[in-house]
């Protein structure tokens, strides 16, 4: 699983949906969380230019938000060789997304519907791991 010390990044317009998916990272141990209210200032701040230590790792994201959706953003992020590897949790309200969500679903991403429990949140985040660390397995051999 992803080390304790993993760099969240939780970009929600909803400020509850942004407390609850807190809660369920700090209820698996993870402290090091940032929030922002969409997905403009999400862009910004993995853009920006900043030291390794302060590098986000992970992100969480809405894929319906003001100024910049969640598929725009993770768009972006693919473009750039820095952060094309982050991995990316989408949040969705439901099964209305589905035209989105097959072509979200990558080694380094993939969706939970909205509300989710902690142990779906924690399922979600293994498979990440596990698909990432198969992938480099492969990549390797």
């Amino acid at each position: 699983m992803f080390s304790y010390n993993t760099r969240f990044l939780i970009a929600d317009d909803f400020i509850t949906m942004r407390k609850v998916t807190r809660k369920a990272l700090g209820d698996l141990g993870y402290t090091n969380v940032h929030e922002v209210e969409d997905g403009q200032q999400a862009l910004a701040l993995l853009q920006s230019p900043k030291t390794t230590k302060e590098e986000i790792q992970f992100v969480i994201a809405d894929i319906h938000m003001p100024r910049l959706e969640g598929p725009e953003l993770w768009a972006n992020l693919q473009k750039s060789q820095s952060t094309k590897n982050i991995p990316f949790l989408f949040l969705t309200a439901g099964d209305d997304n589905s035209f989105y969500l097959k072509d979200l679903k990558t080694d380094y991403s993939d969706y939970l519907v909205k509300p989710f429990t902690q142990k779906s949140f924690k399922t979600k985040l293994e498979c990440i791991w596990n698909s990432i660390a198969n992938s480099k397995n492969l990549k390797a051999s």
